[in-house]
């Protein structure tokens, strides 16, 4: 597996797509959120010539990382954040999913937790949102 800086033309949208067809299930980000939503920069983990996972960052802050449903649990994820070099690591989580723990295995350790106000839900009455944080190393 190859992890390199996202280039115009790399076709994400099935990456996307299927990382977060799952998580729409249980959340979704409100129009406010969207549009306060800044760029950022991507990486890219490519194997035998296919996307199968992309990190969205802004310095030390995972924005989103995303890998394709047939990709999972063979160490995409761990290899998109490793690119990012042994610096400290922030990001946010929707308890909800279930990302927590897989995060943890990541690295992370929670910060806080408090109630999601960007994010509504058809499944849940509330959301909690969850500041992790992984040390540098």
């Amino acid at each position: 597996m190859i992890v390199r800086e996202a280039e115009t033309g790399d076709e994400l949208a099935a990456v996307t797509a299927s990382a977060i067809a799952t998580l729409r299930h249980t959340y979704r980000p409100t129009a406010a959120a969207i549009a306060r939503a800044r760029p950022s920069r991507r990486l890219v983990a490519v194997a035998r010539g296919e996307i199968v996972g992309t990190l969205e960052y802004d310095g030390g802050h995972v924005v989103g990382l995303f890998v394709h449903a047939d990709h999972r649990r063979r160490g995409v994820a761990r290899a998109l954040l490793a690119a990012l070099g042994p610096r400290e690591l922030s990001l946010f989580t929707i308890r909800e999913t279930g990302n927590v723990p897989i995060f943890v295995r990541l690295g992370f350790a929670v910060v806080r937790e408090e109630l999601a106000t960007d994010y509504v839900s058809d499944v849940y009455a509330q959301l909690h949102e969850v500041h992790m944080l992984r040390a540098a190393f």
